[in-house]
């Protein structure tokens, strides 16, 4: 059935507070006070406080990248990655001028694994074209290959470990394994017939367990300076089993991505994932729109054009 006009309405509007209400909620989030969470066990709310939902890090806020970044490459061919975002043994990365050059400088085994991610990650490595390109995402912190190859002989304790000194990648591969245990046990629960909500009630443990991931990631968007968090929103929301919001937010999160610098998320994969689609496109259309009106506000008032506590009163609902 083709969404109403109404409900693409909707959905343009939830992408455009995605992509466009982070920058109100990053500084409302530095002061507003912490609250405790809600688990809900056998029909009542356990009250969970936030250091239990998803451990504190020691991470410093790191001054954001203002500005274009030296892009080097070595003779060799390599780049360098920033000590902040570095992984054992990984600390120059290779470079090419397409994925296809790029993946031949891997083991054949190799290949198959970074290949796998790319695809799940919405071309994050397939829409390079150039060495500059590939320079430039080792600097922003996005997982790069040879990261994805070293992390399979890491443990959680590892990854946490790296993420605890503000190394943003460590803490959203680190998810994705949070994430997966998660939707493998509510798979496995759902394939006996019984319904989700039953899961949470008979095992108040794994609603913790549930709570915590969900906030992780919560934390690791509010922080990173990342680009890439962009493609990990849109990768975590393509396991929606809403296809509205899975579409939602996937569009957002590439968005997110273009407008944390990086023009292939929108130009090239974006436009892999809408393809024809007309209501896709009239999504994106719409959030573009909205977009391109907020940044020029932004340019020509140096802020949003409705700073937090300067909006209408809330609605008064009789």
């Amino acid at each position: 059935m083709m969404p109403t006009r109404n409900v693409l309405a909707l959905i343009a509007f939830t992408i455009i507070a995605l992509v466009g209400g982070w920058h109100l909620w990053q500084s409302f989030a530095r002061t507003r006070p912490e609250r405790t969470q809600d688990v809900h066990q056998d029909g009542a709310a356990i009250q969970v406080e936030p250091s239990e939902l998803y451990a504190k890090t020691k991470q410093a806020a790191p001054a954001a990248h203002a500005g274009p970044l030296t892009i080097a490459i070595a003779a060799d061919g390599s780049a360098e990655v920033p000590v902040r975002y570095r992984f054992p043994g990984v600390d120059r990365v290779r470079t090419a001028k397409n994925f296809k050059q790029w993946l031949a400088q891997f083991a054949p085994d190799q290949q198959a694994v970074i290949t796998d991610f790319d695809k799940t990650h919405f071309s994050v490595y397939d829409t390079v074209t150039s060495p500059e390109q590939v320079a430039w995402m080792a600097q922003r912190g996005y997982p790069m290959p040879e990261d994805i190859l070293a992390v399979k002989g890491m443990s959680d304790d590892d990854l946490r470990r790296l993420f605890d000194q503000g190394n943003d990648k460590a803490g959203f591969l680190l998810y994705e394994r949070m994430s997966e245990r998660v939707r493998a046990r509510i798979t496995a629960y759902e394939a006996g017939g019984e319904k989700v909500d039953q899961l949470f009630k008979e095992d108040p443990a794994f609603s913790v367990e549930a709570a915590k991931t969900r906030m992780f990631m919560q934390s690791l968007s509010d922080k990173s300076e990342s680009a890439y968090k962009g493609y990990a929103v849109a990768y975590d929301a393509s396991f929606d089993s809403d296809p509205l919001a899975r579409s939602t937010h996937i569009i957002a999160g590439l968005m997110w991505a273009s407008m944390y610098g990086d023009s292939r998320a929108k130009t090239d994969a974006l436009g892999r994932y809408v393809q024809d689609d007309p209501d896709l496109n009239r999504l994106v259309a719409a959030a573009s729109a909205m977009s391109l009106f907020t940044t020029e506000d932004q340019s020509r008032l140096n802020c949003l054009p409705a700073t937090y506590g300067s909006r209408i009163p809330d609605k008064v609902w009789r």
